[in-house]
């Protein structure tokens, strides 16, 4: 395929895999090289010459294809580290990256790599896109981009061989004309007949817990409102609504924790794969979101998910911790959300 900048014939995967940003109508006919080098030198399409920003996915997708097919080449990048990255402790080595639902996988720690080469490891291994990765370390989130717009590595936030970093998948970023939404929890019966777990929501403000809503009370509290138990006996299913008003939430609520967890069984394993369906409470047919747990565990418990106020916005975050506790007792619960509030770095 020949590029209409340069001129020169090139693999076709030497071109755009998608259009950098969405008003973007026009076939990719710019090679990877020409559309880089021309946002480099004017931030912009190379052939629209729509603005594109850094942070643009897509475009950094550009420049993460070109440095695999040609390792030298590489996206423009502070080099403020480079006092780190020749210090004896900045070989390279391997670094852990752990779900809150306890999937982990060892990848390359190198101080030079960026963020969003980190993001694109992690997605080899685990499968989660790098648009839906929040990765953090030390209680604080690794961001792609550092306050004067360059991007960040590993050596900026101190990230060494042998550390430990927590991802946490994001669902769905709530956008602020959304109110009104439904989190429905469910569950399959278990082999021997109908059965209970209860979803619950329980509330915090930073790591303080406020209070919790489930089946036994049934009035509205703090813009939560539970359905108590719908069972689905010919589908072999138990529901556990909750409705949620994000307009009413009070401002010193930072985060909802959604749970299941067993009243009679001593686990949730003897259920059928807890699931989350989260939709607008106006339109049920359309999810927002949905999240299935196909290995529960040998626990009483688990965090299916959070509702989690970062930056003035909302956003749903995957979880599939396991814990003890449930709705006859929730402060084993409690201390086991308190230690993923401290990972997760809110």
């Amino acid at each position: 395929m020949k590029c209409q900048e340069c001129g020169e014939i090139k693999l076709s995967k030497e071109f755009p895999a998608a259009k950098l940003v969405e008003t973007c109508d026009h076939p990719s006919l710019h090679c990877l090289r020409c559309v880089t080098s021309h946002w480099e030198q004017t931030k912009q399409c190379s052939q629209c010459h729509t603005p594109i920003a850094r942070t643009s996915l897509n475009l950094r997708k550009c420049f993460h294809t070109l440095e695999v097919l040609f390792p030298e080449i590489h996206p423009d990048q502070s080099t403020n580290d480079d006092d780190f990255a020749s210090s004896p402790g900045a070989v390279s080595g391997k670094m852990t990256v752990i779900r809150l639902n306890g999937e982990a996988a060892e990848i390359d720690c190198n101080p030079r790599f960026t963020i969003y080469k980190v993001k694109q490891l992690v997605f080899e291994f685990l499968k989660v896109p790098p648009e839906k990765q929040r990765l953090v370390y030390n209680g604080k989130e690794l961001k792609d981009i550092q306050s004067n717009n360059s991007e960040a590595t590993l050596a900026t936030y101190n990230v060494r061989p042998g550390s430990t970093i927590h991802l946490m998948v994001l669902l769905y970023a709530v956008p602020t004309s959304l109110n009104k939404v439904v989190f429905d929890l469910y569950w399959g019966y278990p082999a021997r007949g109908r059965d209970y777990l209860d979803a619950s929501a329980l509330m915090f403000s930073g790591s303080s817990f406020i209070e919790v809503a489930d089946y036994r009370i049934l009035n509205k509290i703090h813009s939560i409102l539970h359905s108590g138990d719908l069972m689905d006996d010919c589908n072999m299913l138990g529901h556990h609504i909750i409705n949620v008003e994000f307009h009413s939430i009070p401002a010193h609520v930072t985060s909802i924790f959604f749970t299941l967890s067993a009243w009679n069984s001593p686990k949730i394993s003897h259920f059928k794969t807890p699931s989350l369906k989260f939709y607008e409470q106006s339109n049920p047919s359309k999810k927002l979101c949905e999240d299935k747990i196909s290995k529960a565990g040998h626990r009483q418990a688990i965090v299916m998910c959070s509702l989690s106020r970062r930056g003035g916005q909302w956003f749903v975050d995957s979880n599939g911790s396991l814990s003890d506790g449930n709705a006859r007792n929730y402060s084993s619960l409690i201390v086991t959300i308190q230690g993923l509030i401290a990972k997760m770095g809110q």
